[in-house]
């Protein structure tokens, strides 16, 4: 009897956590080559489905579900049990290609995710929250590092056309492929118009803008900084204050103007124009990304076909 099955979960492979989704390692022949480690049934452990005579136990959905509070997603017990299915489906088959992952590989991986998430405490909060054990982030990061490979292996040929590849850069060059319009700003502020207008004098009269932010600012952020800003996208500055920098030069301050949290004095440090990368500089990276989606969807559809060719049975049933 086959599962009854449910839409697949969208973190499939951590799909959902970016820090997942990094380059993928390079698959090949490499020194010191260890099995994945899996979520092996112990005997405590409830089997809820077999794949030919393999078990899918509690422990695999569990992980599964781990994976989906760490992306910040509500997992759905039976889509986990689903995903976990497809990923004996998935070991099996790099087991027949003499497909493994190393431990220096893993490690990097690992490392990776404690990078992005901020470090070694914020790594142990994020943990912490998703009910997640340092096991089951091995264990998913393994299974990932095994199925990007498998992907890579088994689905070498499949890779984007080259009218595909300009096709997505033409429509997705505004959004993606360009820098917007941007000013490197610096800001005081204050809460009172007065108080805004005595340090306007100071600032005519010589002082550095910097010393200025520093012992007056109200803004907490950039005070300690002498009010720099850095680079604002002119888009995403609120009106008052855009129309305040609009004719500005570089190292000129602007009126005081009112704006979001109070009365504010802007200098304009620089400015920098849209900028738009071409296709020829983004070509080379953009096809490696459209090449890895089309072994991604054969994956995926290679998956589906052996669902339905091989024996699922849910336990008990």
């Amino acid at each position: 009897m086959h599962l009854h099955r449910r839409p697949r979960l969208s973190f499939v492979l951590f799909a959902a956590l970016v820090l997942l989704v990094t380059a993928s390692a390079a698959c090949g022949d490499d020194a010191g080559d260890a099995t994945v480690p899996s979520a092996s049934p112990s005997p405590a452990e409830a089997v809820l489905a077999w794949v030919e005579g393999e078990p899918v136990t509690q422990a695999d959905v569990d992980l599964v579900l781990a994976e989906a509070r760490l992306a910040g997603e509500t997992g759905d017990p039976e889509a986990a049990l689903d995903e976990a299915v497809g990923r004996v489906l998935v070991r099996r088959e790099a087991e027949r290609l003499g497909i493994t992952v190393d431990d220096a590989a893993l490690e990097a991986r690992l490392g990776e995710i404690r990078d992005r998430l901020g470090g070694e405490d914020a790594l142990t909060a994020r943990l912490q929250s998703a009910v997640m054990t340092r096991e089951q982030l091995r264990l998913g990061a393994a299974y990932g590092l095994l199925r990007e490979r498998l992907r890579d292996q088994k689905f070498a040929g499949e890779s984007a056309a080259d009218e595909a590849v300009r096709r997505f850069y033409d429509e997705n060059r505004e959004t993606l492929f360009t820098e917007p319009a941007a000013v490197k700003l610096g800001s005081i502020l204050f809460r009172g118009e007065n108080a805004a207008n005595g340090v306007a004098a100071k600032l005519r009269a010589g002082q550095p803008f910097d010393e200025m932010a520093r012992r007056y600012s109200m803004d907490p952020e950039s005070k300690a900084n002498g009010g720099l800003l850095g680079w604002v996208q002119e888009a995403s500055l609120p009106e008052p204050l855009a129309r305040a920098v609009q004719g500005l030069k570089r190292g000129e301050l602007s009126e005081v103007t009112a704006g979001p949290g109070g009365w504010f004095i802007l200098k304009l440090y620089d400015r920098r124009a849209a900028q738009t990368r071409t296709f020829a500089e983004v070509e080379g990276e953009l096809r490696v990304e459209l090449d890895r989606r089309e072994r991604l969807q054969a994956l995926e559809g290679w998956l589906e076909r052996e669902r339905e060719r091989v024996q699922i049975e849910r336990a008990g049933g």
